[in-house]
């Protein structure tokens, strides 16, 4: 389990952590000698914003969920090894633009064939290239909050994803996308603040379509829920 070692790496922050309760942290204020969170919040983020893209490699995934005496000592093969044997991947907040670019299709399928959790939060993303199936045929959670995400339609050939994450990516416009790119297998979906969770078909669409379905932005759905969405969007139209 490779997900503390990555934490107390990094410092990951808690609000970070996907959460399908729909709990928020409220602890906002800090004073220490007149300094506010928010400022040096809003600071380390302009700084983060100026900050080049970071391509996807082997080494940033081994950096960021390897320990670091492991590192220091290993052979490249080793390491190599070591990665391929994670079932769980942090790479939020590590500035990647794409999922592929910086890794061969070799590289990536063999380093990420076990990852059944994969958190991609906070990043650049502008599509899920690469979070296909093919290269993580086992991956059942997945965190790509606060990215650019304009389309993700590779999600829909991940035959085991059950808990999703989309929310804050407001450029995620398209609802009849979204449901097309949802895989049958999900649970939990979450899309608060994406562009099409403002359309007024949102919820009763991706109801209708996902059946195995529990829980929608935090809501549970019902037995009602469901019925009143089959018989407004389970029959496919003819015209």
């Amino acid at each position: 389990h490779r997900m503390a070692a990555g934490d107390a790496k990094t410092g990951m922050r808690e609000d970070d952590a996907v959460s399908f309760s729909g709990d928020e942290d409220e602890d906002a204020s800090m004073d220490a000698g007149g300094i506010d969170a928010e400022d040096v919040a809003a600071l380390l983020d302009e700084r983060e914003a100026a900050a080049p893209d970071e391509p996807l490699s082997l080494a940033t995934v081994a950096r960021r969920n390897l320990p670091d005496d492991f590192l220091e000592l290993a052979e490249p093969e080793a390491i190599a090894r070591a990665v391929a044997k994670l079932d769980q991947v942090r790479l939020d907040r590590c500035r990647l633009a794409s999922f592929v670019g910086g890794m061969s299709v070799e590289v990536r399928v063999a380093s990420f064939a076990n990852v059944t959790a994969l958190y991609l939060q906070r990043n650049r993303l502008t599509s899920t290239r690469g979070v296909d199936g093919t290269t993580l045929p086992r991956l059942r959670f997945l965190a790509l909050q606060g990215n650019r995400l304009r389309a993700v339609a590779e999600l829909g050939t991940l035959p085991n994803l059950a808990l999703l994450d989309l929310s804050e990516n407001p450029r995620l416009g398209r609802l009849d996308e979204l449901v097309a790119s949802m895989p049958s297998s999900m649970r939990f979906l979450r899309c608060v603040g994406c562009g099409c969770a403002t359309d007024g078909d949102y919820r009763a669409a991706l109801v209708a379509s996902l059946p195995r379905l529990k829980r929608l932005d935090g809501v549970d759905v019902t037995g009602r829920e469901r019925d009143d969405a089959m018989a407004a969007f389970g029959e496919d139209e003819d015209e």
